[in-house]
């Protein structure tokens, strides 16, 4: 795939310092997956989207520039993000 849009509710953890993710299971059911979690799914998957645009509140928030969601996919080999 050339773009990922992902659309889910997110939250920035400030505990865990960390955006956190609801996405569906294959019950139709709400999990939670950490940015990290998330990142490192999309890098197993070999070869990367050119453009992952998400649609989730605080997915690029974070303290430090280089640790939001969207600094780790590109961490993983996503050459452009879009991230709220």
């Amino acid at each position: 795939y050339h773009v990922l849009h992902v659309v889910c509710h997110g939250r920035y953890n400030t505990t865990q310092h960390e955006t956190q993710l609801q996405l569906e299971n294959d019950h139709r059911n709400a999990r939670q997956v950490t940015g990290s979690q998330f990142a490192d799914m999309l890098a197993r998957q070999g070869a990367q989207p050119h453009l992952v645009f998400f649609t989730a509140c605080q997915s690029a928030m974070s303290p430090e520039a280089y640790v939001s969601l969207a600094a780790r996919l590109v961490q993983a080999g996503v050459p452009a993000v879009i991230a709220m």
